[in-house]
């Protein structure tokens, strides 16, 4: 199994630069990871910095994926103002 297929793996958006919004579920934790034919490194964020590049213009935000519900709840807001 490669590092994009894993379980506890939970992409919940594409930022406007194509970088995957994901959360690891077993960490908790949240980052933004390039295109595959990027160079691999990964950013942590927190929950804020998440919503914010989702709630960018140009951004996929994918409501609804399990673990997502307070990032849901902030892309909601930040859409709406």
């Amino acid at each position: 199994m490669t590092p994009m297929e894993r379980a506890d793996r939970t992409v919940h958006g594409v930022t406007s630069r194509a970088w995957e919004v994901v959360r690891y579920e077993r960490a908790g934790k949240w980052y933004t990871e390039p295109p595959l034919n990027g160079d691999g490194s990964r950013l942590l964020l927190t929950v804020d910095d998440a919503a914010y590049l989702l709630s960018e213009p140009d951004a996929e935000w994918y409501e609804g994926k399990p673990g997502g519900a307070r990032l849901d709840a902030k892309v909601r807001a930040a859409r709406s103002s």
